[in-house]
């Protein structure tokens, strides 16, 4: 009984030992590559926010110098038919820029929510179904 015991831990070494170089291997060839795809969108969607932020503060800005310009002569600044056609210009090419870069970020961070659905499916797939690969079908799969 004991030699059983014996040759059945070794084999459950084996398999175990396996079943970790396929995780490293799972890891070094496709989940890394993921990983940076991932990675790279997030650093894009990053950069989409600063734009979107920017080119809302320059909106406001450009409001409030145009308004002020508007309370400094004596009227209501909250009436935007005393603004002069240029003011007005001004502020609706503001106003075009920041919705340019919303839509521009809403894309991207689109693109965001796809690769983490992606990755987090992919990761599912192969962690959830790794018992049913033969350990030696990772280990001679090409690069």
């Amino acid at each position: 009984m004991a030699s059983a015991l014996e040759k059945y831990a070794l084999a459950e070494e084996k398999v175990g030992e396996a079943r970790l170089a396929q995780d490293a291997q799972i890891q070094s060839r496709f989940l890394a590559g993921w990983s940076t795809t991932l990675n790279t969108t997030l650093q894009f969607a990053t950069k989409a926010r600063k734009s979107v932020e920017n080119s809302r503060l320059m909106l406001d800005s450009t409001k409030a110098a145009k308004k002020s310009s508007i309370q400094g002569r004596g009227m209501n600044p909250d009436d935007e038919g005393h603004l002069s056609e240029e003011a007005r210009a001004e502020i609706e090419a503001a106003e075009d820029e920041f919705v340019n870069q919303t839509e521009e970020a809403v894309g991207v961070m689109k693109n965001v929510g796809y690769a983490r659905t992606y990755i987090t499916y992919l990761w599912w797939l192969i962690y959830s179904h790794r018992c049913l690969i033969p350990p030696n079908l990772c280990a001679t799969s090409p690069t």
